[in-house]
């Protein structure tokens, strides 16, 4: 892998600076813009107009009669939801979601229409799901775990296929990640959907090296190694495009990537 170029974004930052101020002036300066123009114009007196002023009784509800509102529960706040996430399968059959089971949001599975209580689980992790995708041929759901919070990603499959014709909850393959190894998805390219590309920091817990991912085996292939820093990989359709990073002066740095 070799990266050209030096698309540095320092030469940028004053086009930002105006395009905030663009913003600022379409937002708060133009409203106090309009409200000194108001100021400038008084407005005509209900007197001048002819209209008669009549004070009108409000009843301003229960809580100004001193009456306390009522208390909600600390717990409401930060509880799981009852079903989260729901996406459905790339052929339009199935929908996959996040729902409570053994304590915490595993993934299930559902056909298309049915109503929710028939989801059933496919996964029973003791920590919640922290997310999931379809592969592109719908025939995998690819979800993500870590331990205790550690952080450490770890990506597995379950096949469509077990988690169909299983009546119990369906075997799921380890892809990558975990183990004190942190796998970030790059990228999840349409022409060639049984595979993934991963970061994963195994060999510098700083820095992130592409891999490419087999979803039916789980093999892995490295793709580039990170020994410039990078902080962000820019693919398009299965190619390594571009780079990102961040330069001493603070600046973002964009460089190409030859294979």
């Amino acid at each position: 892998m070799q990266l050209t170029g030096n698309g540095s974004a320092d030469d940028s930052e004053q086009r930002g600076r105006l395009r905030h101020a663009a913003v600022g002036w379409m937002g708060l300066p133009l409203a106090v813009a309009l409200g000194s123009l108001v100021v400038g114009v008084p407005a005509a007196s209900a007197t001048e107009r002819g209209v008669e002023a009549k004070a009108v009784e409000v009843d301003q509800g229960p809580w100004a009669r001193g009456d306390a509102p009522p208390l909600l529960e600390l717990e409401q706040f930060f509880r799981d939801p009852q079903h989260a996430a729901g996406r459905i399968s790339p052929d339009g059959d199935y929908v996959a979601l996040l729902s409570a089971h053994e304590g915490a949001m595993n993934l299930h599975l559902m056909e298309r229409g049915a109503p929710l209580e028939s989801a059933r689980p496919l996964t029973a992790e003791e920590r919640s799901i922290m997310g999931f995708f379809w592969s592109r041929d719908g025939r995998y759901l690819i979800f993500a775990r870590d331990r205790d919070g550690d952080e450490n990603l770890e990506l597995r499959a379950i096949a469509l296929e077990d988690a169909t014709d299983a009546d119990d909850l369906p075997e799921s393959r380890k892809l990558a990640g975990g183990d004190g190894v942190q796998a970030r998805v790059l990228h999840v390219p349409r022409a060639t959907p049984d595979t993934i590309f991963v970061g994963l920091n195994e060999r510098d817990p700083r820095l992130h090296d592409v891999y490419r991912v087999s979803l039916e085996t789980g093999d892995k292939t490295r793709v580039a190694k990170n020994t410039h820093e990078i902080e962000g990989w820019r693919f398009h359709e299965g190619e390594l495009r571009k780079a990102v990073r961040t330069t001493d002066a603070a600046g973002t740095e964009i460089l190409r990537v030859k294979s």
